[in-house]
């Protein structure tokens, strides 16, 4: 019993720092993603790319979404 317990709980510590930053990926995700879709010089940018303002104040709602969710495991 004891062995299936220490079993159980080295377990559940494997899986508690996974269930802490879910979704963290996914915000990295769209910030690669907004970066794809930007070009920092003008005569290049495509009418489908990103302004420079445009990424900033995207990057920065990421960012305070990532405070917001996991600031608390850090």
């Amino acid at each position: 019993m004891v062995e299936r317990l220490e079993a159980e709980l080295i377990f559940l510590d494997l899986v508690e720092p996974y269930n802490k930053a879910f979704g963290f990926t996914l915000l990295i995700d769209k910030l690669f993603s907004l970066f794809d879709t930007y070009s920092p010089d003008l005569s290049f940018r495509e009418s489908y790319e990103l302004s420079d303002e445009e990424l900033r104040n995207l990057v920065k709602n990421i960012f305070i979404e990532m405070k917001e969710k996991y600031n608390d495991n850090v």
